[in-house]
């Protein structure tokens, strides 16, 4: 029994493909290791990626019911009913080791692992401390998860939870791992300590192995080009960073050095993920927001148009924005406390670490690169050096197969676990059974809506969007011409164009489909809110929505559409 096909599991397979387990899936077929990929969305045309409980129509009506049981009851990583189809897929028996990711994204119940590690060798790759508490996500200064969680003092700390069932949650947890055989992955010596100091793992089992980049890609490119690629002047010097609300990557801090920030370069202000966020900074400097970035392409030309890459996180178990800026040459600002004082190594001149909050200092060391061009360029390329000796992607690959063969080994004589596959591989893929459901009766109105109305614009880029169109590309039917997003996160879904929802309604726009199966009247009151002539705006869910109505209903066409008419808005 030897390493011949891995199996990789998480949420999705494009957003994070670097780290997700996605791109390890290239780098490992180049080393003729098979390597396939089970997700619960998937965005790309790969024929590696698969969908979990694909074949079941009633999936997605499933997980919502999972994830309200999870809430009713403030747990975590509970009730969903589909990873326990994995058993029962070929690519599974015949795997010879299972690499799980993101598995806490609402679609993997904790309570499969035990029989799936029983039956398989199981490398986990914790991304954060999520794993280790009693809800959170990172406990940040909360030492409560080292002695059972409990008394939380933060509920709504990302995942958040209505009641505090932390103790319970934290005690499900320790249960269900002590019946796994597992071998963790961490990236960084801070998610290694944390591990460590935790209950739940046997530290022996416990796995340090920074990811990897592929620097044939990620490397120093004309910075000018770069600048000029995205309309910077070569004059401006550009400060790079994440523009996300979430409290863990420290937007607050950079604000508040910007409003200070005494200088007198010209500088612009270059970010990735949400958009709109640093419109109060439109007056003192150029400020390009990128949104979500998953082509690789528009992200390497992003780094090297960056002069300074700012990083200041409350919270981060590696950092892998500051990894791949570092590649490319470029000086990063991080704050003490997190992982990446270790991956920027200022102790080695890769980098410059202030003290976790202290905006003033950051301030302090922003003003001086900006000045120093002579200091930046060296602290970038020493960062580029670093980066080539420990964040090599061969090197990050053959630590992974290290663990995999490691975890192989100890279950090559496990005869129990070979006769149950056995079993398993005798009763086939699952038949589900046929059901009445959301997406179905979705499909039928989306038919006879683009017979009727050609290809209407879709609103909303989120997961169900996802699943929908995944969908109507494997059954071959009419893709939507765009879909809008109030803060699209990609670019484009299975080919149809992302985009931000316009200010105005575009006078061409006649229909806009909502794209969720949860939130039509959050999104349909977002849509009235927009000035313009309002387009018919369509629940695909309502059954009757596209069926005709008598001449005398007020309001309606012959077809049963609402008209349009002036907002009132406007």
């Amino acid at each position: 029994m030897g390493l011949k096909t891995c199996l990789q599991i998480g949420d999705n397979d494009i957003v994070g493909h670097r780290f997700n387990g996605y791109d390890l899936g290239t780098y490992l077929r180049q080393r003729d290791i098979s390597c396939d990929y089970f997700v619960w969305q998937k965005h790309s045309d790969s024929d590696m990626v698969f969908e979990i409980a694909s074949r079941c129509n009633s999936r997605n009506d499933a997980k919502d019911l999972a994830i309200r049981e999870n809430t009713d009851y403030s747990s975590v990583g509970l009730f969903y009913p589909f990873s326990y189809d994995i058993l029962f897929e070929k690519k599974f028996q015949e795997a010879d080791v299972l690499h799980f990711h993101l598995i806490h994204n609402n679609f993997f119940n904790l309570s499969d692992l035990p029989i799936i590690s029983r039956l398989k060798p199981v490398v986990w790759t914790l991304h954060d401390p999520w794993a280790l508490t009693g809800h959170c996500i990172y406990p940040i200064n909360c030492k409560r998860w080292r002695i059972g969680c409990g008394d939380c003092p933060d509920l709504n700390r990302n995942f958040s939870v209505r009641q505090d069932a932390t103790a319970l949650n934290w005690e499900y947890k320790k249960l269900i791992y002590q019946n796994c055989d597992l071998d963790i992955v961490v990236a960084s010596k801070w998610m290694y300590e944390r591990v460590s100091e935790s209950p739940f793992f046997p530290k022996e089992r416990v796995h340090l192995v920074p990811f990897g980049l592929d620097f044939s890609k990620f490397k120093p490119m004309d910075n000018f080009a770069a600048k000029r690629e995205l309309g910077i002047p070569d004059e401006s010097k550009v400060i790079c960073f994440r523009s996300v609300k979430s409290v863990f990557k420290g937007l607050d801090y950079i604000r508040n050095c910007l409003r200070d920030l005494n200088t007198t370069q010209k500088v612009t202000l270059l970010t990735f993920n949400e958009t709109g966020l640093l419109d109060e900074f439109k007056e003192k400097f150029q400020v390009i927001d990128l949104g979500w970035v998953s082509n690789d392409e528009k992200m390497i030309n992003a780094y090297n148009a960056t002069d300074i890459f700012l990083m200041p996180s409350t919270a981060e178990a590696f950092g892998m924005m500051a990894m791949e800026a570092m590649s490319c040459g470029k000086t990063v600002i991080a704050m003490d406390g997190t992982s990446l004082e270790e991956v920027i190594m200022p102790s080695k001149g890769g980098g410059i670490i202030v003290p976790q909050g202290d905006v003033n200092a950051m301030r302090m060391e922003l003003e001086e690169l900006l000045l120093n061009d002579r200091k930046r360029r060296k602290i970038g390329d020493t960062a580029f050096q670093l980066s080539r000796k420990y964040y090599d992607k061969d090197r990050y690959v053959s630590q992974l197969i290290d663990v995999y063969t490691q975890a192989i080994e100890r279950k090559k004589n496990d005869a129990r676990g070979q006769y149950i596959i056995s079993q398993l591989e005798k009763l086939g893929s699952i038949k589900y059974s046929k059901t009445v459901n959301a997406m179905a009766i979705i499909l039928n109105n989306w038919q006879e809506l683009c017979i009727k109305h050609g290809q209407p614009v879709l609103y909303g880029a989120g997961k169900f969007t996802a699943n929908f169109l995944n969908i109507l590309r494997k059954e071959m039917l009419p893709m939507p011409n765009v879909i809008w997003d109030d803060c699209p996160k990609i670019s484009e879904l299975y080919g149809a164009p992302v985009i931000k929802t316009p200010d105005v309604f575009p006078p061409d726009v006649d229909v806009i489909v909502i794209g969720s199966d949860t939130y039509q009247k959050k999104m349909t009151a977002r849509l009235k809110l927009i000035p313009g002539v309002a387009p018919v705006i369509i629940d695909l869910l309502r059954e009757s929505c596209l069926k005709r109505k008598k001449p005398s209903d007020a309001g309606q066409s012959s077809d049963g559409l609402t008209e349009r008419s002036q907002n009132s808005s406007n």
